[in-house]
């Protein structure tokens, strides 16, 4: 978007950064607000702005199919805040704005009413009812990436042709905000006349088309302005449908050293995804923006985190072992090597960013990296010389710590073997119910609703597993029991929070190791006249703020 101005980009890219909150009655206001770009950029009148505003990012994951479904990968969520749209988007200052939802009430008991616009239509001139959102809802959950927020989903039907209505029971804590502001809808007219269920060509109800003449699939993506766009009154225009960006190109490029030289040469004006080992040819050695760069920085709610496998065919099923491990592990080097001077380390199995977070749920002595000790614990533990099965997830700002932790645990005499499949296998391999495959998962992905400490800890929850035993595979009612009250409407506080965080610890069931705020560089020879919305909509595109 070279000598462009690129004023307004912002607004759009900032659209689906939120999606959990805890809303009141009145369907406006909830406490789980994103935090806006920090960009230390005074923002400017978007009237400023001349000639049409076009941008060229850079992303390491491919958009891959137009689906509107499956899971979010940054290329995917670009590609689902340029087409497709939500019912509701929540905002900085923790507020549901109305996008598909023109408003909701809860009726008490786990029951929502919905009621959304009469004058909906998508790309295609397919009007979108009522209907349509509860057949968006039933795709999204025959998918199968996000059945945690529907967990207990027990009803949805339409009352009218613009109204419907979800309850749950029981509900749990921003259950209803992460579907509302996380299931991307279509109509149902419009999956019909696809051949492919839109594989190839988007049909949204979003601002944006997919240019199938300019697109290369896996390689170039570029998405262009509509001219019909439904929402035309102003009071219901936010940032998430300002819809100001004239064009966007997406490029695709999975090497991140190439993809940082793409930034360096100008060749892309934005990036996402840039590696730590690149990060010093963007920031000084405070960790501050290079001179013609531009840094911004986000919220993320992933932490890179162990996950044991305590069930009784496996050698963590021992306390001991278990503590071992973390002492012998050095989190603060692992953070490093996988986010550079932005890695913090974990004081406890959860990252303090997610919203009901608080300084008194962490540990400042938490799992210190101890040689000795670790030692110790493995001599007094029932290992036996068992080669510890780690699965690693396929995300290099998880998978970069692997040969890390192997080698830390060789230090105290464990035998450790990484298991490194690609993410389609990896998919598959974590959902074993067996106990036999691994012995512990190296994660740190999250997803749409994991903006509470529960739900980022979904794998203690023995009810998300058809066999009775969570994910760790740990028969413990009482930790059952804790997580419930931490998730529940009912008994959601800053103490049940506390009480699960403090039960997991004393177990060593979950071994929190580090977070990093989520970066954006960018280059300031870039022409533009209202910089702060201009990266609000970089922020928008990428849903930096999940």
């Amino acid at each position: 978007m070279k000598n462009k101005t690129l004023s307004l980009v912002l607004a759009v890219l900032m659209a689906l950064t939120l999606f959990a909150g805890c809303a009141n009655d009145s369907g406006t206001s909830s406490p789980n607000a994103a935090q806006s770009p920090s960009t230390g950029i005074e923002s400017s009148d978007p009237a400023d702005a001349d000639g049409p505003m076009e941008l060229i990012v850079g992303c390491a994951s491919d958009i891959g199919s137009m689906y509107p479904f499956g899971s979010a990968t940054s290329g995917v969520k670009t590609k689902r805040v340029m087409v497709y749209e939500t019912l509701f988007w929540l905002d900085y200052d923790g507020v549901l704005q109305p996008i598909l939802g023109k408003s909701y009430e809860s009726l008490g008991d786990g029951k929502y009413k919905i009621e959304i616009f009469d004058n909906i239509f998508d790309s295609e001139g397919n009007h979108m009812t009522a209907a349509d959102i509860i057949f968006s809802l039933e795709r999204y959950m025959e998918d199968g990436q996000n059945l945690a927020s529907f967990a207990t989903l027990n009803e949805y039907y339409t009352t009218g042709d613009y109204t419907l209505e979800l309850v749950y029971s029981p509900e749990t804590v921003g259950q209803f905000e992460a579907i509302i502001t996380n299931v991307h809808c279509i109509t149902e007219a419009a999956w019909n006349s696809s051949p492919d269920q839109m594989a190839a060509y988007p049909i949204g109800t979003g601002g944006y088309t997919l240019v199938s003449s300019e697109t290369v699939a896996g390689s170039v993506y570029v998405f262009e302005k509509r001219d019909d766009y439904w929402q035309t009154d102003e009071q219901y225009i936010c940032d998430y449908n300002k819809n100001t960006l004239s064009k966007l190109t997406c490029k695709i490029i999975t090497d991140t050293s190439t993809l940082a030289v793409a930034l360096e040469t100008g060749e892309i004006d934005f990036a996402y995804d840039i590696a730590s080992a690149d990060l010093k040819l963007f920031t000084d050695s405070d960790g501050a923006a290079a001179n013609g760069y531009i840094m911004l920085e986000g919220t993320n709610n992933a932490f890179t985190h162990l996950l044991f496998n305590c069930g009784a065919k496996s050698a963590c099923q021992d306390l001991k072992l278990r503590q071992a491990i973390c002492y012998a592990i050095d989190a603060a080097a692992c953070a490093y090597s996988a986010y550079g001077v932005f890695g913090t380390v974990c004081d406890g199995a959860y990252n303090p960013g997610l919203s009901d977070a608080d300084s008194s749920m962490g540990n400042s002595d938490y799992y210190t990296y101890n040689i000795e000790k670790a030692k110790e614990l493995v001599a007094e533990s029932s290992y036996n010389g068992e080669t510890i099965k780690i699965l690693v997830q396929p995300i290099k700002t998880v998978s970069d710590s692997a040969p890390l932790i192997s080698q830390y645990l060789a230090e105290i005499g464990v035998k450790v073997e990484l298991l490194e499949p690609d993410m389609a296998l990896y998919r598959t391999t974590r959902t074993d119910e067996t106990g036999e495959v691994y012995d512990i998962e190296l994660y740190g992905a999250a997803g749409a609703g994991d903006v509470y400490v529960y739900s980022s800890l979904k794998e203690l929850d023995s009810k998300n597993y058809g066999s009775g035993v969570s994910h760790i595979f740990a028969a413990d009612d009482k930790l059952q029991e804790l997580y419930e009250a931490a998730s529940s409407v009912d008994t959601h506080s800053a103490k049940s929070v506390k009480a699960l965080l403090d039960y997991i610890n004393e177990n060593c069931y979950v071994y929190g190791m580090y977070y990093s705020p989520k970066l954006f560089f960018g280059s300031d020879a870039i022409s533009y006249a209202t910089t702060a919305i201009y990266l609000d909509a970089v922020f928008t595109a990428f849903e930096i703020n999940k």
